[in-house]
């Protein structure tokens, strides 16, 4: 179970099934247009990216697994730009659109334009920009009590 309120068609599978996707020796092809492709992307790091921020940090990514129990067949982890993990999916297009409807829905931080959550009940942060917040909060306090 994760944070993040997906509709039934884009939640991920469970369990996956690895046996939908034939997987080659040729780069992935991006399931969008945007969607850009890390073709010297070694395994364990994502391949896919989504959108890229104004620090030049995608907003979401995806890694392909292969499975080496079934080395002709792939499975792809789709990862929000904060590092948060939605899924595992058997369908690459699955994952694409998964991680696109939580982008598009998701508001921007209003420093860094990475996913906002924090405060959660108004999100208007990301977590790195609303730690920053506090601490300039701080400083500015004990600055006007002296």
């Amino acid at each position: 179970m994760n944070k993040y309120d997906l509709p039934d068609e884009l939640k991920p599978p469970l369990p996956p099934n690895p046996y939908l996707n034939q997987a080659s020796a040729s780069p992935t092809r991006p399931p969008g247009s945007r969607w850009t492709t890390d073709p010297g992307a070694i395994p364990g790091e994502p391949e896919l990216f989504l959108d890229w921020t104004e620090e030049n940090e995608p907003k979401a990514a995806i890694e392909i697994l292969e499975l080496p129990d079934a080395p002709d067949h792939e499975l792809y982890v789709a990862r929000l730009g904060n590092g948060d993990t939605l899924g595992v999916y058997d369908d690459l297009a699955k994952a694409a659109r998964a991680l696109e409807y939580i982008v598009e829905r998701q508001p921007a931080c209003r420093e860094c334009g990475d996913l906002a959550e924090y405060p959660s009940e108004f999100p208007q942060y990301c977590q790195q920009c609303w730690n920053g917040q506090q601490r300039r909060r701080s400083a500015r306090c004990q600055a006007l009590s002296t």
